[in-house]
């Protein structure tokens, strides 16, 4: 079983509301056929739940990936456009809380992958050309990246950084934050290229040998990104 991981939301307007509309009991016939031109986009870390992602929304042009270590630890992400038109990042970790809080001291460094995956809306030359779009509403990147991690398990803080993606290019990703009890939370920027100084929040469990974070943009006006990382100890 899981903890269950905060979900976050950010209010657009009184007229542009982000909804997570869920379809547990409808099929994609009964939400509609053809993909929602998008006109919002929307973060979330969400709980994944002992069945993958059927505790989830339903979404049009849906693609999931999950990202586990040999314990089944790690986390999964999913995106997709909603009925409404909002173009939808989830993440969510899988069995943290397999993840025993750290008993040592000093800094321990952890490295690993990070991956992500953003929802934005095209730019005009995207749209005029439809390259790479789906429905020419969207465009869908994945972002991969190596990562490695500080962590001072005297005073419980941490921060870290991505270096150069290997996928689509410009995805750089700075953080740091605290933990208690193994339970991680902190904040970060991330420039992708084409948006700079984008906020993120993250959240995860850190252990004496490995690390399990995920995060997501907070500022969903233009895209939408949800990422995570599993990350081994160094040294």
């Amino acid at each position: 079983m899981f903890a269950a991981t905060n979900a976050f939301s950010i209010p657009l307007s009184n007229t542009s509301r982000i909804v997570l509309l869920t379809c547990l009991a409808l099929s994609l016939s009964a939400c509609g056929s053809k993909t929602p031109d998008v006109i919002t986009v929307a973060s979330n870390i969400r709980t994944t739940g002992d069945d993958g992602f059927v505790v989830w929304d339903t979404l049009f042009e849906e693609q999931n990936t999950q990202h586990l270590d040999d314990d089944n630890v790690g986390y999964a992400l999913k995106t997709g456009v909603n009925s409404n038109g909002t173009a939808i990042a989830f993440v969510g970790m899988f069995n943290e809380d397999q993840i025993e809080p750290p008993t040592g001291s000093g800094t321990a460094v952890y490295r690993g992958t990070s991956r992500a995956v953003s929802m934005r809306t095209p730019n005009l030359i995207e749209a005029i050309a439809t390259l790479g779009l789906v429905d020419g509403s969207f465009v869908r990147a994945h972002h991969t990246a190596p990562v490695t991690l500080q962590a001072n398990l005297d005073d419980g803080t941490f921060q870290g950084e991505n270096g150069e993606t290997t996928d689509d290019g410009g995805f750089t990703h700075r953080f740091n934050g605290q933990f208690t009890n193994g339970r991680m939370t902190g904040e970060g920027l991330i420039n992708t290229g084409t948006l700079s100084s984008l906020g993120t929040k993250l959240e995860g469990r850190i252990g004496d040998d490995k690390t399990t974070l995920v995060f997501k943009a907070t500022r969903t006006d233009q895209i939408a990104i949800a990422g995570g990382m599993n990350l081994e100890r160094s040294n």
